[in-house]
């Protein structure tokens, strides 16, 4: 559905927006972005009544870094090369 995004302030690359959504009176999307990175690092949400905004929930990304940890690309000690003749007789059982 359509929003209504709102800049309310900036500090160097960190811009943070109040967001609406259509149809939505009583609820409000604060959302935090890095510029440096072309993300979003942080979502707050809240419901609104009677003039009161109180959070839901928070959803936030820390620890970013654009560098991936070799490890997560390591394959692991266990596994080990077969033919595929032995693969087929895995996978037919």
């Amino acid at each position: 559905g359509h929003a209504d995004f709102a800049e309310t302030s900036r500090e160097g690359n960190i811009v943070r927006y109040t967001v609406k959504p259509d149809g939505a009176d009583l609820s409000e999307i604060a959302i935090v972005y890095d510029e440096a990175i072309g993300l979003p690092v942080k979502q707050e949400f809240f419901s609104i009544e009677n003039g009161e905004r109180t959070l839901h929930f928070t959803v936030e990304m820390i620890g970013f870094t654009v560098e991936p940890d070799a490890d997560v690309f390591a394959i692991p000690g266990e596994f080990r090369k077969i033919s595929m003749e032995e693969m087929s007789r895995t996978t037919n059982k």
